[in-house]
């Protein structure tokens, strides 16, 4: 299946209940997906418990104190019970689209998409296709 991990923004507030939206929406992708949420931010320990989500509290800070994405993308390889990884920001909210399109819980493609996709109609229309015809294969 799938591992999403992820650093987030203080757990407060309105972006709290949208980062707290989006995590819950990885986790009804499916009922094997694991979720890793990184980093020492404000409510992020109690929001892991709250969702049931794995929390690595301690993360590599850069000048700035933001967590450093090459440490999490490293310990997430340590870590992930899953081969097949995604990191996403917090606050993006995933439907059942999103792991038809990757192939997850069935036969994977072994096609990958190599140009970017606009996000309009067209663009999530011809993701939607592709993803079809891959699982028909």
């Amino acid at each position: 299946m799938l591992t999403f991990f992820t650093t987030g923004k203080p757990f407060r507030g309105h972006s709290g209940v949208v980062q707290r939206n989006a995590l819950k929406s990885w986790m009804l992708l499916d009922p094997d997906v694991e979720v890793i949420l990184f980093g020492d931010d404000e409510g992020a320990g109690e929001a892991a418990r709250e969702l049931g989500i794995r929390h690595e509290a301690h993360t590599k800070k850069n000048e700035s104190g933001s967590n450093r994405m090459d440490g999490m993308f490293l310990r997430v390889q340590e870590i992930a019970r899953h081969e097949v990884l995604c990191y996403s920001n917090c606050d993006i909210v995933l439907m059942r689209d999103f792991c038809e399109a990757l192939g997850c819980g069935g036969q994977r493609s072994s096609r990958f998409r190599t140009e970017r996709l606009g996000c309009t109609t067209a663009g999530r229309g011809i993701a939607r296709r592709e993803a079809a015809a891959s699982r028909s294969h």
